[in-house]
């Protein structure tokens, strides 16, 4: 190709072009007018002939001109072509569904710290002590960490508030470590509780000891189920194992990411406003005991 290119090149450089353009226009004027030079005439068959010779040569010559310039764009390499991306994550943008906890982490570390608590005193008023009902028996202290423990007379799902928060939207990340329980793998589960209104009304995603979750909605004492049960791999209830569970929740958005792996995505409109957040445990049957500590909470407040 580029021999071909460069001997093209040579004769446009040339009068060749030119002349072969010029004998063809010729040899068209005859074949058109029948005669040369006004004093000779031919006849049909050679006006003919000379037609064909008249284009063959213009052809020819402007063929010759062009295909350098025709050779020379073909080669050329196809210019890039910018193809639309999604905008670039920002504060306010929301969390993409594969990022995991660390990345949410450093979306929204400059979003406002609402609440924070390390459990090294209970200056922020966790409700401590013993305690009885017709539910369960339970105890609960501050010592490094919110160290719960509980006896079930039925089944019975204990949330504690977070104290002196009501929020709409946020990112919250907390730790979790089962210590110890006597009930079986899908009987014991940890809960994170929010936007719990004035009714009672809360969104809830529960973990079972077998790696299984679900999330609710409690409305007006009912289940409403907005994602049935998953099981994930990433969750590990097993005694003495810390979990960290992160929650974001935005408008009727709700993503849910636990040791640093994404979840799942839930959307629902029916608790609208700000509510409470609460840190919760659960037992389905009587007789069973499930202790539970929390440590190093985290609530921010994003937009």
């Amino acid at each position: 190709m580029d021999q071909i290119f460069t001997l093209l090149s040579g004769f446009q450089s040339t009068p060749v072009p030119g002349l072969l353009a010029g004998a063809g226009v010729i040899f068209i004027f005859i074949a058109i007018m029948g005669q040369f030079a006004w004093q000779i005439k031919i006849g049909v068959r050679q006006q003919i002939l000379a037609a064909l010779m008249g284009m063959f040569f213009l052809c020819l010559g402007v063929s010759l001109y062009l295909a350098p310039v025709m050779l020379s764009a073909a080669s050329q390499p196809a210019a890039n072509v910018p193809v639309s991306q999604p905008p670039a994550s920002a504060a306010s943008a929301n969390p993409q569904p594969t990022m995991t906890a660390s990345q949410m982490t450093k979306l929204y570390h400059d979003a406002p710290v609402l609440f924070e608590d390390d459990f090294e005193s209970n200056q922020d008023g966790w409700k401590t002590g013993e305690s009885s009902d017709e539910f369960s028996t339970d105890a609960a202290e501050v010592n490094g960490v919110y160290h719960r423990s509980m006896t079930s007379k039925k089944g019975v799902i204990w949330a504690e508030a977070v104290p002196g928060v009501q929020i709409k939207d946020f990112y919250m990340s907390v730790e979790a470590t089962l210590v110890e329980t006597t009930a079986n793998d899908k009987d014991a589960s940890i809960s994170l509780v929010f936007r719990k209104d004035r009714s009672g009304n809360y969104y809830r995603i529960r973990f079972n000891r077998d790696g299984s979750y679900i999330v609710n909605l409690n409305k007006d004492g009912e289940w409403v189920t907005l994602q049935g049960w998953r099981t994930t791999e990433a969750v590990h209830l097993d005694p003495g194992v810390k979990n960290t569970f992160v929650v974001q929740a935005r408008g009727n958005e709700f993503v849910f990411l636990v040791n640093d792996t994404y979840l799942t995505t839930v959307r629902d409109d029916f608790l609208a406003d700000n509510g409470t957040i609460a840190l919760a445990m659960g037992l389905d049957k009587a007789d069973q005991t499930l202790v539970v500590e929390f440590d190093n909470l985290v609530i921010r407040e994003i937009k």
